[in-house]
């Protein structure tokens, strides 16, 4: 546990925290990973390109810019998840 407070009331409104996760080399590996089924190869550096410029813009708009820094697998880069945490 992190005992940082996770969670939200709506799907609208000011993004004060976000959690990311940087495309590594699992995602990386996508196409070759068995499971995966990534049609085309992935492009690492593109998609890392890609990611540091969506967080540039996510942080100089205020937002809190979390990043988890580890992968579990292909698609570990996708920490969103549409359930919400509300009270």
């Amino acid at each position: 546990m992190t005992g940082l407070a996770y969670g939200a009331q709506g799907m609208t409104g000011r993004l004060r925290r976000v959690l990311v996760n940087r495309p590594g080399e699992r995602f990386g590996a996508a196409h070759e990973t068995e499971g995966a089924f990534y049609q085309e190869p992935v492009d690492l550096a593109l998609a890392q390109a890609q990611h540091d410029a969506l967080v540039a813009v996510l942080e100089e708009s205020g937002a809190v810019v979390e990043r988890l820094g580890r992968e579990a697998g292909p698609d570990s880069i996708y920490a969103y998840d549409p359930a919400l945490v509300c009270d």
